[in-house]
Order: C-alpha cells, then structure tokens, then sequence
C-alpha cells in the first residue's frame, strides 16, 4: 500500500494544502500504511525546506501525532527531525560549503582559502540593500558586533554578502549599516551562485561558524558569541 499511494501521489504538488479536506486526505494516507515510521520516509521524500507544503506537512504530522496520542511518538519526532536534517544544504555542526565571492572592489576570494588564512570566529550576513528587513535589521545587528569585539577585545572575521538586489545600492547599504570594517562581497558571475550552494531562502540570513568554517549557528546569536568567546578565553 505505501509503494502504491508513493508511486500515486506527487507530495511537492502546490495545490495539496490548498484542498477543503487536505486533513482527511493525509488522514487517510497514514491510516492507509499502517507504520508511521514508514510513511514519514515517503511522506518527506523529496522534499527540502524550499518546498512549499514542507511546513504543512510537518504541522499536521506534530497536530496529528498529539490528537492521536500515538504510542513512540517521540521516536517519530526524532525520525522527522532526522528527515528534515538530511535534506538541508547547510547542516548544524558540518563545515559550510565553499564558494567563491567577488569583493566591492572587484577581488576574488575562495571562501575556504580565506578561512585558513584567518583562523578566527567568523560571522556571515547575507542580504538585500533593497529588503526593508535587511535595511532595519543589519545595522543593528553590525553595531551589537562591533561592542562584542570591543568590550571582549576579540576579532571576528565578518563577512556581509550581497545576496540579491540593485548593485547601485550596495554602496550606500556598506555605508548606513555599519559595514564599512567588513569583507563586502557577491557572487561571482558565471559560478554557482552563493544561494544555490548555501539554500539561503529569506534574507537577511546570518551565520556563525568556528575557526574551522563550522556552522555553530544559522543565526546571530548574541549570547552564543559571548559564550563561545569565553570558551576560548578558558582554554
């Protein structure tokens, strides 16, 4: 039953969540395979986090797991985490993808070769000069930085990348969010594009990685900083 309702049924259709009795449908999809453990291999198959029904999905499996009160459920909970996990581009505690990056002023840099010349705690934003969320967002976040470098007499190798938007801007975007003491930087024409390698999605979009190009987080984290600072101040 689970191959035939597979080989049947295209999960990554848009119209899925669109439908009056989407619920009833999976509904009968679970109920149709009779081992949860199963259907959650086929269920997310295929999918990634730019897929629209991902987030669906994975909403009713949580709702419907708690109203059934199903027993393991926590295993399965652990199994969809781990599916979803799978499927991301950039995971939590591997070493981000490399790339290359081409400088405001026209340099070219090999985003690795870069890290193994400046072994320090580097921090990766990623935006658009014309995003009202990146143009409220970013200064702010420059500026909580730049204290957390002065107030624990620390060096970060910081990073802001022109992810997507109007080349005529980026100038002035350098300028009013505090970016002037960073590595501006884009994508270099004819490469894969830094979205496709890293699955940036929304903007801004900030990392965190360790002297190794680890990721420790796909955010910025002020605490984090702070904690991994004194880590390395303990040793």
């Amino acid at each position: 039953a689970i191959n035939e309702a597979d080989n049947a049924i295209d999960f990554s259709d848009k119209n899925i969540p669109l439908m009056p009795n989407a619920y009833v449908f999976l509904n009968t999809y679970f109920e149709t395979t009779g081992n949860y453990f199963a259907s959650v291999d086929h269920f997310l198959k295929g999918l990634d986090c730019k897929n629209g029904n991902l987030k669906f999905y994975v909403d009713w499996m949580v709702k419907n797991l708690e109203f059934r009160n199903i027993p393991d459920s926590q295993l399965i909970y652990k199994k969809i985490n781990s599916n979803l996990k799978e499927g991301e581009t950039v995971p939590l505690g591997k070493v981000l993808p490399n790339f290359k990056m081409k400088t405001f002023e026209g340099e070219i840099y090999d985003f690795q070769k870069y890290l193994d010349e400046n072994k320090n705690i580097s921090i990766l934003i990623f935006y658009d000069p014309q995003c009202s969320h990146c143009i409220e967002t970013v200064p702010a976040k420059t500026l909580i930085i730049k204290g957390i470098e002065e107030k624990y007499n620390v060096k970060f190798n910081k990073i802001a990348i022109l992810y997507d938007g109007s080349h005529s801007q980026w100038q002035n975007f350098i300028t009013t969010s505090h970016l002037e003491n960073w590595l501006n930087a884009s994508s270099v024409p004819g490469n894969k594009t830094i979205g496709e390698t890293l699955s940036i999605g929304a903007v801004p979009k900030f990392f965190i990685l360790d002297e190794n190009g680890i990721v420790l987080v796909k955010d910025l984290n002020e605490q984090l900083l702070i904690n991994e600072i004194e880590k390395r101040k303990a040793k």
